[in-house]
């Protein structure tokens, strides 16, 4: 039996890096081999792989790499799947009331789940622990922190007496950052145009208060992985 906070945090986290497909072939000593059915695959792509031996460790699955990431200044890739049919039907129907509509979209042109009535796991509960480690998730695979000492006020650049520090989520999916600002606060920003016309706008939702900075800081901070805890740790030590 999983732990609703392991679930949440696998929601969060798929929610930002992962990806659902199907495989219709295989190799076989060099020769092309149809599956009977398409195979699904529930997948998770990362630079970072302490978050996804988190996730073997506690869900099953394979992590493979490091691979190559494109150029060589990028940082290697790796990537955690899950293959077996029972092992993903499981994990879908495990995450379905965290997903968001789109994800659910996703899933269901592929599958018919076992979904239960009123499975909004957010409406169904206030904030929690759960919701603590979605948000972790979430900001593991599209977060940002960083550091303000300066900001623009009538086209004339300012400095911060203090420098201001600001927790930041981009997404090109909406709804989960609208979660986030019912939830926890902050601002929502977007959509905003994304490079080339062909890719999807992005929204941003980020919190620039200090005190609230430093009171997510403190509740996800178990479940950051040691290079987020460096980052924050540069300018934050928890309570």
């Amino acid at each position: 039996m999983y732990k609703p906070e392991d679930v949440a945090y696998l929601a969060g986290l798929f929610e930002a890096e992962g990806n659902f497909y199907e495989r219709h072939f295989y190799w076989r000593n060099g020769e092309k081999r149809l599956y009977k059915t398409p195979q699904p695959r529930i997948r998770i792509n990362m630079t970072n792989v302490e978050p996804l031996q988190r996730l073997r460790a506690t869900f099953g699955g394979r992590l493979y790499g490091p691979y190559k990431n494109g150029k060589e200044c990028y940082k290697p890739i790796f990537n955690w799947n899950v293959a077996s049919l029972p092992e993903v039907r499981e994990l879908i129907e495990l995450m379905w009331g965290w997903l968001s509509p789109r994800r659910q979209r996703q899933f269901g042109v592929y599958h018919t789940v076992c979904l239960h009535e009123d499975s909004d796991m957010w409406r169904r509960s206030g904030p929690g622990p759960e919701h603590m480690a979605y948000l972790a998730g979430l900001f593991e695979g599209d977060g940002t922190f960083c550091v303000q000492r300066s900001y623009w006020y009538k086209r004339e650049k300012r400095i911060y007496k203090t420098p201001q520090p600001l927790i930041r989520i981009q997404m090109t999916d909406e709804e989960p950052l609208e979660r986030l600002q019912t939830t926890f606060g902050g601002r929502l920003y977007g959509p905003y145009r994304s490079g080339k016309e062909c890719w999807k706008p992005y929204y941003a939702w980020s919190v620039a208060s200090p005190p609230k900075v430093r009171e997510l800081i403190d509740l996800i901070w178990p479940w950051l992985s040691s290079y987020r805890q460096e980052q924050v740790g540069k300018y934050y030590v928890p309570v």
